[in-house]
């Protein structure tokens, strides 16, 4: 699947309504993208992005590992608009 390519704040914008869809991560959100000078080996154009957690208690693990997802499926899905 080939990815489509938006502009950052789309990207962030659906990073954050992906993150959105765990009742534990609703008040966390994303606030910025760690762009690449050219595509990875994946032909990824971005590294992740900058997360802001408040974590309600739960285990930092936990975060970690939704962030990881949601990041790792868009970046599959999505390249920057350069």
């Amino acid at each position: 699947m080939a990815r489509q390519y938006i502009y950052k704040g789309e990207l962030i914008s659906i990073l954050n309504g992906e993150l959105s869809k765990f009742e534990e991560c609703r008040d966390c959100y994303f606030d910025g993208i760690l762009e690449l000078q050219e595509e990875d080996e994946d032909g990824c154009n971005w590294l992740g992005a900058n997360v802001k957690l408040n974590c309600n208690g739960m285990p930092a693990e936990f975060y970690r590992s939704v962030v990881s997802k949601v990041l790792t499926e868009a970046g599959k899905r999505y390249n920057v608009r350069k």
